[in-house]
């Protein structure tokens, strides 16, 4: 059978029956028809039949048509059934059959999403011409056109046959006109259901495949929202013309429903499905809508029943499927096509805005679906209670379905209410709320239900598993049904709905209630959260009242504070160079306020409301140094995977601090020297260079002309530097600011750890006044810190300040952070091996003290030797490495760990480790001195060794004790034992 059609036409099957059925009663060689009225047409024919010239074509069948009307003079009025007439070639007859006599007939279509007036078509314009063609002429029958409806002989009855089929078909073609949307002309969503049905179980008998695609376009309400919704019928309008161009003369194209079209491929595979489907979304793409104004792009979703590779789909599954891939589609921001697999995870019913859940095309139940959305959109738009909403969703679902029970369920695992998966064990449903209709009454009540009882049991578990709607059917109606809440993929819940023996629900309701819940589901979780948080915020409410007041007056961590003359003197030539944009030099010990006078100079210049970035020099790797100052562009080095800014261009109008500048290699000194000199800075990797405008301060507390003198600093670089030079002194030198600086700390860290009340006695003040400070005001700091920890009183004293094991203040002339302990008398005439042996017998002394206590001794052993190595070693950090047998990145961030944590130490070791001090210092100074052990030797590992022979001699088979005494996992202490 060949189409020849002017538009699609579904029930093709029709058209073929009626000329076959006429070919073997008429002993025809082939027949052809064409069914048309003022604006629409339709011709088939069978291919042996192309020799009929009055039926070559439509506009051949008009024009015929209009000469037989005018010759016999015909009109509605005549009584004749049909006009019969020998054709151009002899051995043809051409039958005319008119409509029935019928006036008009309306288009009143409910079932889509757009409203419309719709289109009257005059059934008495309509008309079938059919042309038979046979064998010889001894064959062609004798028609009595009289006795059309009254037949005598077997001509009589054949031409009886073709009047009354052909108005059938007349009928049957205007029905079909008549249900075509009435913007894009196109068959609505009955014929849809209808085809699709139909073609699946033919398709599925002769194993051939068939393809359904689904197209949407993208945010396509934006249209109608922008242009108006005449524009936006329009642009509906200018698609469907461009889908009808683009399609074969298999391909069968319906009106889906609102924007969404739907397109059943017969006998398409899916390879062949995906490659028309991006066909057309490249070619919508390439086009222009709306008076050439809008660009447009589609998202489609396909399913093939393709006997190749699966088993033969039936309708359902088929039009699921599709829907499926579209949704996943839109989700994934659309313009994409995307094939249903077995792999992904089919989705529930579309979105809402699309429509295909909530129109059905059954108009009664569109209009239930549109209302229950809408009145419990409204109801819960503003409620916060999970009860509350639980309690309109529930009976409101009843009162529309006349349901004989719903309940919502949360899901909760234990005794936890949440969100749970399906592997999850011992998953549970708790009642937050449940409603029945009362037919007698047509009202709805509150009940209790138990989510345990059977028939909802197995649903629920069931639904578990598939994480999709589960139902049970009485007859085609469904009975029971239980769809899942998800939020994020994640099951939260599920509504049960008890349908009993009514028949208002079916597989298109189930469906619905999927995109219900699935909104609902958000604002149940979004109440459930905002309940939690709630009273969170309810227990926390005064302990942040309570802090935000206290730290609103607390002080700056920067805050300089002094009153001595030295320390005057200092801020008023602060004062003098920050004026300025030289380049300034800060040198000084350790924690004498290096920082905090830089952002003194940066607050007091014009760049104060700019940033300030602090880069500290020594705690960067080497070889990431210049690439960190300088940024670097992708691909500069292996690893450079991206592109940075670097921290001088971060720095862009502000300033600069280069804190311990005198760790910078060699390398990138020559790099910094020309950014001083030239203000211009190259990324790594890059060709060309840009001018930034930044302020360089930088620190240290090393002597950089020593520096320069043994060759570990530029000189021209040191000398660009130090245009402006300032020294904070030593706090030793201006004791006046050690008590206002000490009261500064107190009230920062009372505030902090919210202790109120505390003071200094009068023999903490002498205390903190006469002693030295090795550490200058970040010892003072850490002191003030650790005395405000530990006091248990309102009163500091000097036991809790902690400062028995520094240096006395009489001994002025050092400046370490800690004082190295004197060696036993005889300790010149200990050789190395002696000194491990001592160190042996001193630890097995400890361990049988802090055995008890598990005191973490490995950790106390390791801080010894990093801050004994770093003290010997005058804070160089490379020789403090070499001593101990160490990588120099690897010490300088053991080193770091260590000093933070020695800061933070309760109070004094005992006495016996007071002799372990003792005995680390004299073997760092004798790998100095004598160069006793093999160079390249790791000490710290050797007094680890030490230390762990003497633990797993004291703890034995109790391992977790030995390990927690060498402040280890017990699968690490186990491994360095080789258990």
């Amino acid at each position: 059978m060949v189409f020849v059609l002017k538009e699609k036409m579904i029930n093709s099957e029709l058209f073929d029956d009626y000329l076959s059925r006429i070919n073997r009663l008429g002993n025809g060689r082939g027949s052809s028809v064409c069914i048309a009225n003022a604006d629409a047409a339709i011709l088939c024919s069978n291919p042996s039949s192309l020799l009929i010239p009055e039926l070559t074509s439509i506009e051949t069948a008009r024009q015929l048509v209009q000469s037989l009307l005018t010759e016999t003079n015909s009109s509605r009025s005549i009584r004749e059934e049909c006009i019969v007439k020998r054709g151009k070639n002899p051995l043809c007859l051409l039958i005319l059959v008119l409509g029935t006599l019928s006036t008009h007939t309306g288009r009143c279509v409910q079932n889509e999403r757009r409203s419309f007036v719709g289109r009257d078509i005059p059934l008495s314009e309509s008309w079938l011409l059919l042309g038979i063609e046979f064998a010889d002429a001894d064959e062609m029958p004798l028609f009595n056109v009289e006795q059309a409806t009254k037949p005598v002989d077997s001509a009589d009855w054949l031409l009886n046959l073709i009047v009354l089929a052909g108005r059938s078909l007349i009928a049957n073609w205007e029905m079909s006109r008549a249900l075509r949307h009435s913007i894009s002309d196109l068959p609505g969503r009955i014929e849809f259901d209808a085809v699709v049905s139909q073609l699946a179980k033919r398709y599925q008998q002769t194993s051939q495949p068939l393809g359904l695609l689904f197209i949407n376009p993208d945010n396509f309400e934006q249209i109608n929202h922008r242009f108006g919704r005449d524009r936006g019928d329009g642009a509906v309008r200018d698609l469907a013309t461009l889908l009808r161009s683009l399609l074969r003369e298999s391909d069968l194209l319906f009106h889906y429903s609102g924007a969404i079209f739907a397109l059943l491929l017969p006998g398409t595979d899916s390879a062949g499905a995906k490659s028309i489907a991006e066909k057309i979304r490249q070619k919508i793409a390439a086009g222009a809508f709306v008076n050439q104004a809008v660009k447009l792009s589609v998202s489609v979703g396909g399913s093939s029943s393709d006997p190749a590779s699966m088993p033969l789909l039936g309708p359902t599954e088929l039009v699921r499927r599709a829907d499926s891939a579209l949704n996943i589609a839109k989700l994934a921001g659309g313009a994409r096509t995307v094939f249903w697999t077995e792999g992904r995870r089919p989705q529930l019913a579309g979105a809402l805005g699309e429509g295909s859940a909530i129109f059905t095309a059954d108009p009664v139940k569109d209009y239930r679906n549109m209302s229950l959305l809408w009145e419990l959109i409204s109801a819960v738009a503003a409620e916060h209670e999970t009860q509350l909403i639980g309690r309109e969703l529930t009976g409101r679902v009843a009162k529309s379905f006349k349901a004989r029970k719903v309940a919502l369920f949360y899901a909760r695992s234990g005794s936890e209410v949440g969100a749970v998966s399906k592997q999850s064990a011992g998953i549970k449903m708790q009642l937050i709320s449940a409603s029945e209709w009362q037919p007698d009454t047509e009202v709805v009540s509150a009940i209790h239900v138990e989510p345990d009882e059977a028939p909802i049991d197995s649903l629920i578990q069931k639904m578990v598993q598939e994480e999709q709607p589960t139902f049970s059917k009485l007859s085609t109606q469904i009975s029971q049904c239980c769809v899942p809440l998800m939020v994020r993929g994640v099951l939260i819940g599920c509504l049960y709905v008890d349908n009993g023996n009514s028949d208002e629900m079916d597989e298109r309701d189930l469906a619905f209630l999927a995109a219900l819940v699935g909104q609902i589901a958000v604002t149940l979780d979004r109440a459930d959260l905002l309940g939690k948080w709630v009273k969170k915020k309810e227990v926390e409410s005064k302990k942040l009242r309570f802090e935000v007041n206290e730290l609103r007056h607390a002080v700056r961590e920067n805050k300089l504070v002094y009153q001595s003359a030295e320390m005057q003197q200092v801020m008023r030539t602060v004062q003098k160079v920050a004026s300025t944009n030289a380049t300034v030099l800060i040198t000084g010990e350790s924690g004498t306020g290096k920082e905090m006078l830089g952002h003194a100079v940066h607050d007091l210049s014009a760049r104060f409301d700019k940033p300030f970035v602090t880069v500290d020099c020594g705690a960067i790797s080497p070889n990431l140094i210049e690439a960190e100052l300088f940024g670097r562009v992708k691909g500069a080095y292996t690893g450079a995977d991206s592109t940075t800014k670097g921290y001088i261009r971060q720095a862009e109008g502000g300033t600069l601090f280069l804190d311990e500048i005198g760790e910078l290699p060699l390398d990138v000194q020559t790099r910094l020297l020309r950014f001083v000199q030239e203000k211009t800075v190259s990324s790594v990797g890059a060709s060309t260079s840009e001018q930034v405008d930044v302020r360089i301060i930088a620190a240290t507390n090393r002597d950089l002309l020593e520096e320069v003198r043994i060759g570990g600093f530029r000189s021209d670089l040191f000398y660009r530097l130090q245009v402006m030079t300032l020294t904070p002194p030593p706090l030793r030198n201006h004791t006046a600011d050690i008590l206002p600086i000490a009261y500064h700390f107190l009230e920062k860290f009372c505030l902090q750890y919210q202790k109120r009340g505390l003071y200094l006695s009068a023999d903490a003040k002498s205390a903190l006044e006469s002693y030295l400070w090795p550490g200058n005001v970040r010892e003072l700091q850490h002191t003030l810190m650790r005395a405000v920890l530990m006091t248990d009183s309102e009163m500091i004293g000097v036991d809790e300040l902690n400062l028995q094991q520094t240096s006395p203040a009489s001994n002025e002339s050092t400046s370490l952070h800690w004082q190295l302990p004197t060696a036993p008398a005889d300790s010149e005439k200990l050789s190395a091996g002696n000194l491990w042996g001592s160190l042996e017998e001193v630890l097995a002394d400890v361990v049988e003290i802090e055995a008890e206590n598990l005191a973490p001794l490995g950790r106390w052993l390791t801080q010894e030797f990093l801050l004994a190595a770093n003290q010997i070693a005058f804070g160089v950090i490379r020789d403090a490495a070499a001593l101990v047998g160490q990588a120099e990145s690897t010490y300088r961030r053991q080193l770091g760990k260590a000093q933070r944590l020695s800061q933070l130490e309760p109070g004094p070791k005992n006495e016996q480790w007071q002799r372990v001090e003792k005995i680390v210092v004299l073997l760092i100074q004798s790998r100095r001195q004598d160069q006793v052990d093999e160079e390249g030797t790791n000490i710290i590992h050797q007094g680890r060794a030490v230390l762990l022979r003497v633990v797993d001699r004291a703890t034995g088979k109790y391992q977790s004790r030995g390990a927690a005494l060498m402040d280890v996992s017990t699968p690490t202490y186990k491994s360095w034992l080789g258990v």
